[in-house]
């Protein structure tokens, strides 16, 4: 389908609705339930959607979603988007702003940029999970009030709003602790996103403030996506006379899934031999065995965040210091970890 001709009667028919619940969703208006609303903010981005803005005289955001390699923007994320999309929503309506939504890719940087100089956006909110520091320089050159959502760099002069990483790896980390772990390992991605990086050199930082050895054959680099992760973590296991640590922290959800696959496939029981814990608290965590501990983010919350920061920007018409907000995450404690079981 010709994403530029995408319309209300295809996400209608999409999502199994009518065509005027479409129309009050896209449009900022009451009267569709949460969960329904991001079912079909969710349809209309990965479809493409751009909405027309002839005759809108409203205050206009425009929350723009970058995929640039989709390692970790993509379907095993997309209730983790939607919780961002409806806490946007929330706070704009709240706050009197018309929000339009729209999705990009890696290829289409320079195509955004010239799209929001031409606009006449109030302000913008920039999904920028997967985004690079270039990235962010590139993007926060336009003359216009930005926040980026779900990323930090911290030696950038932007705004930046996400989940407190640090703190979350300290809380997984104090919990394998409490739990006897004394060998921790982390299995960590391939992929540099800000968030993950900031985990890894959390991973290090709190390892030695419990006075705990990192021994480096306990560092496993794979692949975010699912079954490439399998293969990666499957190829480590392999090696003769692997020994491997007691506990295992990995640096998301996705990862951590495939973490427990692969040790499966290797004949580990999991908690017994190895404890796994995980982070994002992801709806598949309850689907495989053993439910997977986590951290659960407030996604709702950072998103909210997001647009006070950028509506405060908005209303004194001139740069604000620039603002770092990230919100602490809550463990999730489930059947993957367990007490260190002596031999």
């Amino acid at each position: 389908m010709d994403k530029n001709k995408v319309n209300l009667i295809d996400i209608a028919k999409k999502a199994g609705v009518s065509i005027s619940t479409v129309s009050l969703v896209l449009n900022n208006k009451n009267g569709v339930g949460n969960e329904l609303s991001k079912k079909i903010n969710e349809i209309a981005l990965n479809m493409g959607y751009k909405q027309n803005k002839k005759n809108i005289k409203n205050k206009r955001i425009a929350f723009i979603k970058i995929e640039r390699h989709g390692r970790i923007i993509n379907e095993t994320h997309n209730v983790f988007l939607a919780d961002y999309i409806q806490g946007v929503i929330n706070r704009t309506k709240t706050l009197n702003y018309k929000l339009e939504i729209s999705s990009y890719s890696k290829e289409q940087l320079n195509l955004i940029k010239s799209y929001i100089e031409k606009e006449n956006y109030s302000g913008i909110i920039i999904l920028a999970t997967e985004l690079y520091e270039e990235d962010i320089i590139f993007l926060s050159s336009i003359n216009i009030p930005m926040v980026f959502l779900d990323a930090y760099y911290p030696y950038l002069k932007c705004h930046f709003v996400t989940m407190n990483n640090e703190n979350s790896i300290f809380q997984l980390v104090e919990h394998l602790v409490e739990l006897g772990h004394k060998r921790i390992g982390l299995v960590d991605s391939k992929s540099n996103a800000s968030n993950l990086i900031i985990r890894r050199e959390s991973f290090y930082k709190y390892l030695n403030y419990f006075n705990i050895t990192f021994q480096d054959s306990d560092y496993f680099l794979v692949d975010s996506v699912y079954d490439k992760t399998v293969e990666d973590m499957g190829n480590y296991l392999s090696e003769s006379e692997r020994d491997m640590p007691s506990a295992l922290i990995c640096v998301n959800d996705t990862i951590a899934i495939g973490v427990i696959k692969a040790l499966k496939n290797h004949n580990y029981n999991i908690p017994k031999d190895i404890s796994v814990v995980g982070h994002d608290n992801l709806p598949t965590d309850l689907f495989i065995e053993p439910l997977l501990t986590t951290i659960d983010v407030p996604k709702i919350d950072i998103a909210q965040s997001a647009v006070d920061i950028l509506d405060r920007e908005i209303r004194s018409h001139q740069k604000e210091h620039f603002k770092i907000c990230t919100i602490n995450g809550t463990l999730i404690p489930r059947e993957s970890s367990d007490k260190l079981i002596l031999n």
